[in-house]
């Protein structure tokens, strides 16, 4: 099957919510190709929902592998159109399990990373090689080998770095794989929090015609809150009760920028000749 989904936008004319078109996939063709040279080996229809959204699939059966064409029309006038690439599956032999003691950590702690390999019907592949490889600050890597069951651990020891590009909290992703190459793709990967600071310091500013305030919010990091899979910007999975009593020191820089001529340009249309500038 190939699923789509797509917004529509009217430029004019009547309302097109509730309208069908037409999702054809076929042949790769270019704009004036025959009818006779073009083969459906696809076809649906969708109705244009009141939000301008369309959505469904395509179900198709003895593709070769190679190019194919998605169209989206509307009558006998293509809307758009994107290229499909069909490709020959091959299932894996095996599969790999990556799971951790912790959903979320402070810069410095330890995480106890658990891998297993296990056939598509449950039995363990037992005493397979596996490494492991990621990047926080610095290039993670190195190779596990399982026991008789299909298990094996190894721990990370997360760091804390500060430099002008640092930034928090950030995902340590961990990939694990067959130590030697298999046939067909087998990985899997699973990515933890790591945070800097312990507490969270945000600020927000209003400006009026003679000063600018700021109000600062500072609460704790709660790790307990995190959950599995939940995204990082989202604060509400993370932060915890207000941090009273703390000294906070605010250093206030004013940036000026200055203008420099750098020569003239004409513009031919205005009849206006006028300065180029340079800042710094």
């Amino acid at each position: 099957k190939v699923h789509f989904w797509g917004i529509v936008k009217q430029r004019n004319g009547a309302d097109i919510k509730g309208e069908e078109v037409i999702i054809q996939l076929t042949n790769p063709f270019w704009e004036g190709t025959s009818k006779d040279n073009i083969t459906v080996y696809g076809e649906t229809k969708s109705a244009i929902s009141d939000f301008y959204t369309l959505s469904g699939e395509i179900s198709f059966s003895d593709l070769k592998p190679g190019l194919y064409q998605l169209s989206v029309k509307r009558g006998d006038e293509i809307i758009v159109s994107e290229n499909v690439n069909v490709e020959t599956y091959v299932k894996p032999a095996y599969k790999l399990i990556l799971t951790s003691d912790k959903n979320a950590v402070f810069a410095g702690d330890i995480i106890t990373y658990i891998a297993k390999a296990e056939f598509f019907d449950g039995t363990p592949v037992a005493n397979l090689k596996i490494k492991y490889n990621g990047y926080l600050h610095r290039q993670i890597n190195g190779e596990v080998q399982l026991n008789q069951d299909g298990e094996g651990s190894f721990t990370i020891r997360t760091d804390y770095q500060e430099d002008s590009y640092s930034y928090w909290p950030r995902y340590l992703g961990i990939n694990i794989s067959p130590a030697v190459s298999e046939e067909g793709e087998i990985d899997s990967n699973l990515s933890v929090l790591v945070f800097g600071p312990r507490i969270d310091l945000r600020s927000e500013q209003s400006v009026s015609d003679k000063t600018s305030k700021f109000n600062l919010k500072l609460r704790q990091i709660v790790l307990e809150k995190v959950q599995k899979g939940e995204p990082w910007w989202d604060s509400d999975n993370y932060l915890g009760d207000p941090v009273s009593g703390w000294s906070i020191t605010a250093d206030v820089t004013e940036i000026i920028h200055k203008q420099t001529e750098i020569g003239k340009k004409y513009d031919i249309v205005s009849k206006v000749t006028y300065q180029i500038y340079q800042y710094s």
